[in-house]
């Protein structure tokens, strides 16, 4: 024999339902094809590293004339 469903058991239920479609979700997006572009993956990475080597200069010279 079950126990009767409480509120608490019921909200449980609706979490449980909502992480499968998270999951499921996930998944759908995790599956796609990565960009075929090399620009589209390396402009980023190449504007964030030169900017990274700016700040790291900037920060050398500020500090070795200052």
């Amino acid at each position: 024999m079950q126990p009767p469903r409480t509120e608490e058991s019921r909200s449980l239920s609706d979490d449980l339902i909502q992480l499968r479609a998270d999951v499921a979700a996930f998944h759908q997006e995790a599956r796609r094809t990565p960009p075929c572009n090399p620009h589209e993956v390396w402009l980023p990475f190449g504007l964030g590293a030169g900017m990274a080597l700016a700040v790291f200069i900037i920060v050398s010279l500020m500090k070795h004339l200052g």
